[in-house]
């Protein structure tokens, strides 16, 4: 692939997870609360994980739950998660709008 063609199509990708004006970023965040989303982690007997659950594992889930493409950069949690549960997550759409998503860690 060309180096020219290339630039093209990081661009399109990039311009198709852009929110566009705060409408758009209302609009997504009624996608990503309306979702229920499970994580995968490898855990041990006590329920505490093998390391922490990443921003990047989070955008993944959501995807894959059927909500919208996330950028793992706008997803932040309150402590690092560490254990099985129930937790939540700030995801900043917009300079104006977050949505909060309340997804479940559960046993890969």
């Amino acid at each position: 692939m060309a180096p020219r063609s290339r630039s093209r199509g990081i661009k399109r990708a990039r311009d198709a997870r852009e929110i566009r004006g705060i409408e758009h970023a209302q609009e997504i965040r009624e996608q990503i609360e309306g979702l229920t989303v499970q994580v995968g982690a490898r855990v041990a007997e006590s329920g505490s994980l093998f390391g922490a659950i990443t921003p990047a594992e989070v955008a993944k889930a959501i995807k894959k739950a059927g909500g919208p493409a996330v950028d793992k950069r706008s997803i932040t949690f309150s402590k690092p998660v560490k254990r099985v549960g129930n937790h939540t997550a700030a995801i900043k759409l917009h300079a104006a709008v977050n949505a909060h998503l309340t997804f479940e860690v559960v046993p890969a």
